[in-house]
């Protein structure tokens, strides 16, 4: 990607106009390896796990910018080891924690 000198400078110029805010970074990852043998997606026909070959991980980032104690932005990324997610309603409650 190839980076220009007017997007450094509107990067420079739109990064000195923001308030003063406290900026908080948070991550974990952890294992969600199944313990015992599964499914396996993405193939044609059935086939079970037999060993792991390699483990399936989850992994979360949080950034949060305060003002004090007052807080002003809020998001959440997570990226997990998988082929798909259901779209259920766990995934609604996770978008929209009040619904």
């Amino acid at each position: 990607m190839k980076t220009t000198p007017a997007c450094v400078f509107a990067l420079i110029l739109t990064a000195t106009t923001l308030p003063a805010a406290e900026f908080r970074i948070g991550g974990a990852t952890t294992s969600i390896t199944p313990d015992q043998p599964v499914a396996l997606d993405g193939h044609r026909n059935l086939r079970i796990s037999n060993k792991i070959e390699s483990p399936v991980t989850a992994t979360a980032l949080a950034w949060e910018s305060r003002d004090g104690d007052k807080v002003l932005d809020q998001a959440i990324m997570v990226s997990c080891d998988l082929v798909g997610t259901v779209q259920s309603g766990r995934i609604k409650r996770c978008r929209h924690p009040s619904s």
